[in-house]
């Protein structure tokens, strides 16, 4: 009786080895489409990362353009008040905005 039982146990163990494959398999095949669509998410969120890194660039680059106009026109402003008042007097030279008190 021993033949018939070792061939039972044989048999079983090829079984739950089968099923521990077919198992390992579908976990697999499961892993790579989560990996596939991770790999998506990533590319997606890279290629959007990169986008508003320009736009950021854009507005940093407009930021300073315009501090330099708007300083530029400040100094014109100035430069124009101080001609128009005569020298010596109270309030010569104002900052823009100021009172002549």
């Amino acid at each position: 009786m021993e033949g018939p039982s070792v061939d039972v146990k044989g048999r079983l163990r090829e079984a739950l080895s089968v099923e521990k494959l077919e198992e390992a398999q579908i976990a697999l095949a499961a892993a790579q489409e989560v990996n596939g669509h991770l790999n998506a998410e990533i590319e997606r969120l890279t290629l959007s990362t990169e986008s508003l890194a320009e736009e950021r660039d854009v507005f940093r680059s407009r930021v300073a353009t315009l501090s330099r106009a708007l300083a530029e026109a400040q100094s014109v402003a100035s430069r124009a008040q101080a001609a128009e008042a005569p020298e010596g007097e109270p309030g010569a030279v104002r900052q823009a905005g100021g009172r002549d008190d």
